[in-house]
């Protein structure tokens, strides 16, 4: 991954915007989000990438609350997809379901080749990919999805993290994770961003 703002390789990932920087243009926070970042937490008009929008918050929580850190606690339990969705030049890949008591950690693989790019060129070089998944099961209860971690590009293929809070009730017995569209946002002079439409659908069963 490669810094948002000039393209050097990246030292860290934005905690707010969730895009890359490096080590002139970030720390901790990409630049323009520290200039954009009150006393009061996040800029103006940000949402979390994946958030349920319209559901009710607790009095206790804020734009910028986050799960908690799942992966220090037990797995429970691991479940294999494997399942492959393709939609125009955009393959996306399920890899894997992960339980633990407070939430859930999905794996993604993803790989995209522009149609006026020949296959022979790295498409790592001018875009790197970013979407939101929305994640619902089959009581009818909807989950908040964060990034959790990204990487990926030299050969084509991106691999991203995701966790899924809260945890999901023992009653359910499917997960649908559904990608509405996949933005590949470009980096460098000379090309421009592209958005791939969905949906991309995934049922996990969680039986």
């Amino acid at each position: 991954m490669n810094c948002h703002i000039c393209a050097n390789p990246a030292a860290g990932q934005c905690q707010v915007c969730w895009k890359f920087y490096c080590a002139d243009h970030g720390d901790r926070l990409c630049q323009p989000c520290q200039s954009q970042r009150g006393t009061t937490g996040a800029p103006a008009g940000w949402e979390p990438m994946g958030a349920v929008m319209g559901q009710p918050r607790s009095p206790r929580s804020s734009r910028v609350d986050r799960p908690p850190d799942i992966e220090g606690q037990p797995l429970q339990r691991v479940i294999g997809v494997g399942q492959t969705v393709c939609h125009g030049d955009t393959e996306v890949v399920l890899v894997s379901l992960e339980l633990y008591a407070d939430g859930s950690m999905v794996s993604f693989r993803l790989r995209k080749t522009p149609p006026d790019e020949p296959r022979a060129s790295p498409v790592a070089t001018t875009h790197h990919p970013e979407f939101s998944p929305e994640a619902a099961d089959d009581l009818g209860n909807k989950f908040q999805v964060w990034p959790h971690s990204g990487s990926g590009g030299g050969d084509r293929y991106w691999r991203a993290a995701m966790r899924i809070h809260p945890e999901l009730p023992a009653q359910a017995k499917n997960l649908r994770i559904t990608i509405t569209e996949v933005r590949w946002l470009a980096r460098g002079s000379g090309v421009s961003s592209v958005t791939e439409p969905g949906p991309w659908e995934f049922d996990v069963s969680l039986e």
